[in-house]
């Protein structure tokens, strides 16, 4: 199991035809357009750019500001519009590197490979076919550094790291001795450097720590968590603090041994250490739960994790063992040995100064406020009743924190979904769009900034097996949350 932080995503809602947008001039005017096999919205300067399907365009480049002026297509990259490679890329296959969206695309004649735009026609291109002709590249694991583009690129026996300025000339392999790592995952920038598991040649499936500054001097092995073991530590969910990276890994000693816990690291093997384990009598083959939702303030920590005291709750963590701390929301599910349900915290985000959350506690949901203390965790404002089955998901846009809200339903409810912001007070939390009763999710939210203002762009889809999305935006106001364009 990789250990991934849960990335924001679009889901849910009816379908809606888009009119009057900006087209190539073979698409008649105004025709109507429906979006499909929308991958992700992502932010990139004043606008969002994002790739979809419709029966005018094919496949193409869009772009939006959060208004219908500043809605239209880049540029067609797949007239046919069939792109084999759609459900087979993750939501990493996308990358902002400053002013440019880096993207792995299939155009329909060289594969999928990595594109670059700058959000206009003439600044989008093919930055290399790295295997020429219809044969798609296996590139993933897309990271910003700087001014460059980090990724992996599967090759004949094991995947490699990469990087690339947008040129094909600088569209290289890292390091390409006997010693290069093989197979890295979960790449994450933090400080100048690209940190990511890999395994070594020669050292079987042990994997460990490394780091890079996208030289071949300066792509080393920074600690092997679990020396001797010849095993996955199953290092991840990367997050940067001021002065530390945190992340996830497991150093059990023999295969079945699960120690999954807190590790921080400096960049180097000596400051490298094992911060805690709030559950040591999980097994590796319960497959979870583990540290989760992973958010830093300056250098705190604050995270998910269950125990089979307490359930699953918010902890937090200066860094050590020692003031790693519960913060138990709902005590009275506590009972050692029970496993009980805990408050299911959700949505963790770092907000004006705070940690904000959302939890269920003494069945009902609420939001919350948290500086790491115990003493300083303070409900803010009740949400929507719902079951310990609500899922939550957040986004700061704008000086305002959106919380998008998921109900699955039942044999005789109907699923529930809703958009809501908060400016941190109990006053200033409400409710701003109801999607519920033609929904089987909620919208997911993708943060953007626009020349207008700071506003929120999210999709909303049909939930079917094909769905169509609709593009919504939002300026924290009921009355300014509505689809972007609308026929």
């Amino acid at each position: 199991m990789r250990l991934t932080r849960p990335v924001l995503t679009a889901v849910v809602s009816a379908a809606v035809t888009l009119a009057g947008l900006a087209a190539p001039p073979s698409s008649a005017a105004g025709q109507a357009i429906t979006l499909r096999k929308v991958w992700q919205l992502t932010p990139v300067g004043d606008q969002a750019l994002f790739v979809a399907s419709d029966d005018v365009h094919g496949r193409a480049l869009w772009r939006s500001d959060g208004t219908a002026a500043g809605t239209s297509v880049v540029t067609v990259i797949d007239p046919a519009g069939t792109d084999p490679s759609y459900g087979k890329l993750r939501y990493e296959r996308y990358a902002a590197v400053g002013d440019r969206l880096f993207l792995v695309v299939d155009d329909g004649r060289h594969g999928a490979e990595l594109w670059v735009s700058d959000g206009t026609a003439a600044g989008t291109r093919l930055v290399r076919d790295v295997h020429p002709g219809p044969d798609s590249s296996a590139i993933s694991e897309l990271t910003a550094r700087g001014k460059e583009l980090f990724f992996t690129l599967e090759g004949a026996h094991a995947a490699r790291l990469w990087k690339s300025d947008g040129t094909a000339a600088g569209t290289v392999r890292v390091r390409t001795h006997d010693a290069s790592p093989i197979d890295p995952t979960d790449l994450h920038a933090w400080h100048g450097d690209v940190y990511f598991e890999a395994g070594r040649r020669g050292v079987g499936p042990g994997r460990a720590l490394w780091r890079s500054d996208g030289s071949a001097r300066g792509t080393r092995l920074v600690e092997d968590i679990r020396p001797g073991a010849r095993l996955d530590p199953r290092i991840g969910s990367f997050t940067g603090a001021e002065t530390r990276l945190y992340f996830v890994a497991n150093d059990g000693p023999e295969m079945g041994d699960d120690n999954t816990g807190i590790w921080r690291t400096d960049g180097t093997a000596q400051g490298t250490r094992y911060v805690r384990n709030v559950d040591t009598g999980r097994s590796l083959w319960d497959d979870g739960p583990y540290p989760e939702q992973l958010t830093t303030i300056g250098d705190r920590l604050l995270f998910s994790d269950t125990d089979c005291t307490h359930g699953q709750e918010p902890w937090s963590s200066n860094g050590t063992t020692r003031g790693t701390q519960l913060l138990d929301l709902d005590p009275r599910t506590a009972s050692p040995g029970a496993c009980g349900p805990g408050s299911n915290p959700q949505a963790l985000v770092a907000y004006a100064g705070a940690f904000h959350l959302i939890a269920h506690v003494e069945g009902h949901n609420a939001l919350w406020r948290t500086d790491g203390t115990v003493a300083g965790t303070t409900p803010v404002a009740d949400l929507p009743p719902s079951s310990s089955s609500l899922f939550a998901d957040s986004a700061v846009v704008g000086g305002l924190l959106y919380l998008a809200f998921s109900e699955p339903g039942g044999m005789y409810d109907p699923p529930r979904s809703a958009l809501w912001v908060s400016d941190g007070t109990s006053a200033g939390t409400r409710e701003l769009h109801d999607f519920s009763g033609t929904t089987n999710g909620a919208p997911g939210v993708v943060s953007a900034r626009t020349a207008a203002g700071d506003r929120l762009l999210f999709l909303v889809s049909d939930g079917a097996p094909e769905p169509e999305y609709v593009l919504w935006s939002s300026d924290g106001s009921p009355e300014g949350t509505a689809p972007v364009l609308a026929g």
